[in-house]
């Protein structure tokens, strides 16, 4: 009895290790933070990051993710969508983020949003949101209003944050695919968001800001499930048991 019993547990040892020894591979995992002063010019249909020097913005304070490449480093430059206007037509979109000193690590973008449930963009009141109609299609773009009281009704009632979420997956070198999540975000203070509707629906208008970003990449798991745990460990019973009862007839 107690031969089987050592024998299932150096059975059990051996699937345990066969779980432990199973590869692992490099994914892109962590955050990303956009640094600089970067800036991005919006339209009514179209969202465009300003490039510079093939350089739309770069890797800013906090920033964790890595990749088959490496971690990424404060001040590494980031091109997003090589300064071409992104529209509803262009997604889902490859090489939406690509990193020149990374040049493995690439994001594909798959969608913006979602917006505001709230189109009415008139009338907010201080903490409010909404997304305004275009074309009778909610924008993705969140607006909200950061002035004092009801919108545009006396001096210090400007002001609008604006924020862009966005979907997608992230690859290196290893083929992995991670989610990619998070959002752009902008501060214009001379603006309401009703008179941001106002601008977008006079044809050709367009407005630039400086913006921020915040992302971040999750690998799938690589966590066993607990029916896989427990196969494997039945197995090294099982061999056990086989090995055990060989060792008795040989005997």
């Amino acid at each position: 009895m107690k031969s089987f019993a050592r024998w299932s547990l150096l059975g059990s040892g051996l699937g345990l290790m066969f779980l432990t020894a199973a590869p692992s591979f490099a994914t892109v995992v962590g955050n990303l933070f956009t640094g600089g002063t970067s800036s991005v010019t919006v339209t009514a249909t179209s969202i465009t990051f300003d490039e510079t020097g093939g350089v739309s913005t770069d890797v800013g304070v906090g920033t964790t993710m890595t990749s088959s490449d490496g971690a990424l480093m404060t001040g590494q430059p980031i091109d997003i969508a090589g300064g071409t206007p992104i529209t509803a037509a262009s997604i889902p979109l490859a090489d939406f983020m690509t990193f020149p000193d990374s040049p493995s690590l690439n994001v594909t973008l798959d969608a913006f949003g979602p917006g505001s449930a709230n189109t009415n963009c008139a009338g907010l009141t201080t903490g409010q949101s909404c997304s305004p109609l275009i074309d009778g299609f909610a924008s993705p773009i969140i607006l909200t209003y950061t002035g004092t009281g009801v919108e545009g009704t006396s001096t210090g009632s400007e002001g609008t944050s604006a924020l862009l979420s966005v979907s997608g997956t992230a690859t290196d070198a290893s083929k992995v695919i991670s989610t990619f999540t998070g959002h752009f975000s902008a501060s214009l203070a001379t603006f309401t968001p009703e008179q941001l509707v106002t601008l977008f629906a006079t044809p050709g208008q367009k407005f630039s800001t400086t913006y921020a970003g915040n992302f971040v990449a999750t690998p799938p798991s690589t966590v066993p499930e607990p029916r896989t745990i427990s196969v494997v460990a039945i197995a090294g019973l099982l061999m056990g048991l086989v090995v055990a009862r060989r060792r008795k007839s040989v005997a």
